[in-house]
């Protein structure tokens, strides 16, 4: 045979799979434009196995499940992209994706982290990554990743909302209502962003404010029937349980449950009668598979039922619920960093510092601090209070907790809080306080004192000495035990990682108790410690104690608080609409079999930092 005609034959065998190939990645391209997806995936399939080496097709395979919902192939196929082409941003941040779609967050997060290192200016990868953390309960990362996506693309409304959301999650209510805002001023039909602006509202207690803002998302989105819980819930909050069921009925008749409108029917069952029927819907409705329902709606749930069945006297059930929705949480609590910010306040506001430090020079007696532990009485306390006509009740305001991290802002330095405190002169002072107290002036013009119930206004107490050297504290304590097991107990509003596992709650507890034995001899503040069982014991007396502190003249309504008109804007709303009660006392030696990780952290270790014994009376992903 001739040379010329073997070469030529030879030249054709040797380009006939190029030619194959070619040809099939025609036909398949042609089969996604028109979007026949599933029959560009089975040509990709056979691409792929024609050269395994192909890296793009092996990543066009992966976004082609993905897209099909089949993420174990869409991982699996970017994975074999990267191992071919490790420098492949779009492969490893679609692996990502399927990863994250698969719940598997570790392997997500490492690969966004690729991604963002093969192009660091990717606005999508720094909010998916943010997505992922968020989801994990690591929120200061998370933020600081939307913050970066925003940056490079200040318009990118998916970020700013997460954004909002971690915000939220962090109790930092004015900063996400912000984000929020600033989305609605975009787009204002977005319903899912009028309903987070409503949790914020509810959170910071503007009741009104919030009913507003679902009832939009309710307009924009009539379909969503948790704008019409939240309004329920609302409106509950507000004392107004019959127009609460009233709007959530025709939800109750539906044969699907609905797990939001059954969690605000927990919220006020008892007073309509219907606590049986939530209970069967809370459970019917959490037998749905895991990846029908969102963390959040199945923690709610558990919670709801937890307090259901406390109140049914069925310990067992309640407390299983209970610790379920608490191990939805985040647990990103690091006991080690709060034990040094304890340590911190400690050696910032020693002895020395607080005799010779300067204060606010205003001389106003409007600020009463009520602090302690959360469900240690003080919105039992703020509401006795409040309903004397010199005392308006403010709430839990945040604040102080803004005016101690933005006091840095305020004199130019970089120093955190506490440690910047000691640059404060008597100027700043007065101009920190002038904040505050502008504050109060909103609630009220005419009180006599205006109460700030934030609880944890204890860390802040060397603080409030210098900008508030006329104010009075009240302290609030109740038994340790009983303290925790309501904490864990309580769905909060807000950011409160220390909750969610009882072993951390009692390490909380002690840091809690060794910065009180800290102030209580160097504070020059006046301080009345409550103890809550001796108010519960005897009202009256506990009343008159409380009245004699703040130089208040007697007033019966404080008697009969539970008769108040306000509104109360906190978790604890629900107790303070009743009589004085005893049924709380001791409540933990119902769950006495469960709390032993509770009683080993209360009793702590004397060789870890905070030692001591307890004091024996207180998301939006992008493509």
């Amino acid at each position: 045979m001739p040379r010329n005609v073997t070469a030529t034959l030879r030249q054709t065998a040797m380009s006939t799979p190029d030619l194959l190939l070619r040809s099939k990645k025609h036909h398949a391209r042609s089969l996604i434009q028109r979007q026949r997806l599933a029959q560009a995936r089975i040509l990709y399939r056979e691409i792929c196995q024609l050269d395994c080496r192909d890296a793009e097709a092996w990543f066009t395979l992966g976004l082609l499940s993905g897209m099909l919902g089949d993420f174990q192939e869409a991982a699996a196929c970017n994975r074999q992209a990267t191992e071919l082409q490790p420098d492949y941003a779009d492969a490893h941040f679609n692996h990502a994706k399927a990863q994250q779609a698969l719940a598997h967050a570790e392997e997500a997060a490492r690969s966004y982290r690729c991604a963002l290192q093969l192009r660091p200016r990717w606005p999508e990868a720094c909010n998916n990554l943010g997505n992922v953390l968020q989801e994990q309960g690591q929120l200061r990362e998370a933020i600081d990743l939307y913050h970066q996506a925003l940056a490079i693309n200040p318009g990118y409304l998916d970020a700013r909302i997460n954004l909002g959301n971690a915000l939220r999650q962090r109790g930092e209510f004015e900063q996400a209502a912000e984000q929020y805002r600033a989305v609605l001023a975009v787009q204002e039909n977005q319903a899912a962003t009028h309903k987070y602006l409503g949790n914020v509202q509810i959170a910071q207690g503007q009741l009104e404010a919030a009913l507003s803002s679902y009832r939009r998302a309710a307009q924009l989105d009539p379909a969503d029937s948790g704008s019409v819980a939240a309004q329920a819930a609302v409106l509950e909050r507000q004392g107004r349980p019959a127009e609460a069921f009233d709007l959530i009925r025709p939800y109750l008749e539906s044969d699907r449950v609905d797990l939001e409108i059954a969690s605000v029917l927990a919220a006020f069952c008892d007073n309509v009668g219907r606590c049986d029927e939530a209970i069967a819907l809370l459970e019917r409705g959490l037998s749905a598979p895991d990846e029908v329902l969102s963390r959040d709606r199945r923690s709610i749930a558990h919670f709801s039922l937890g307090r259901l069945y406390d109140q049914a006297k069925d310990y067992d059930k309640a407390f299983a619920h209970v610790k379920a929705g608490n191990e939805l949480k985040p647990d990103d609590f690091d006991r080690k960093e709060f034990a040094g910010f304890i340590d911190d306040l400690i050696a910032t506001f020693d002895a020395d510092f607080m005799t010779r430090a300067p204060r606010a020079r205003h001389g106003s007696t409007r600020p009463l601090f009520i602090v302690g532990m959360p469900r240690s009485g003080t919105s039992l306390v703020e509401q006795i209070l409040a309903s004397h006509p010199d005392v308006c009740g403010g709430g839990e305001l945040e604040d102080i907790k803004q005016l101690a991290f933005g006091a840095g802002a305020l004199i130019g330095s970089l120093q955190a809080y506490p440690q910047v405190t000691r640059g404060l002169t008597a100027e700043s002072c007065d101009l920190l306080a002038a904040r505050y107290l502008n504050r109060l002036a909103l609630l009220s013009r005419e009180a006599r004192y205006v109460t700030d119930k934030m609880p944890q206004n204890f860390l802040a107490l060397g603080l409030i000495a210098l900008l508030f050297p006329n104010a009075r504290v009240i302290h609030c304590r109740r038994d340790p035990m009983d303290t925790c097991l309501s904490c864990y107990f309580h769905d909060f509003t807000g950011y409160h990682p220390y909750v969610y596992r009882l072993e951390n709650l009692g390490f909380y507890y002690r840091q809690y108790q060794r910065l009180m034995r800290h102030w209580r001899p160097i504070l020059p503040l006046p301080i009345l410690e409550v103890v809550y069982e001796d108010l519960v014991a005897n009202p009256k007396a506990g009343t008159r104690r409380l009245l004699t502190f703040c130089e208040l003249p007697w007033d019966d309504r404080c008697l009969r608080f539970y008769e108040s008109s306000r509104v109360v804007h906190t978790s604890s709303y629900q107790q303070v609409r009743k009589p004085v009660y005893r049924s709380s006392l001791g409540r933990w030696r119902h769950y006495a079999a469960y709390l032993e990780p509770l009683q080993q952290a209360l009793q702590g270790d004397e060789q870890q930092p905070g030692g001591g014994r307890p004091d024996q009376a207180p998301a939006h992903d992008s493509t």
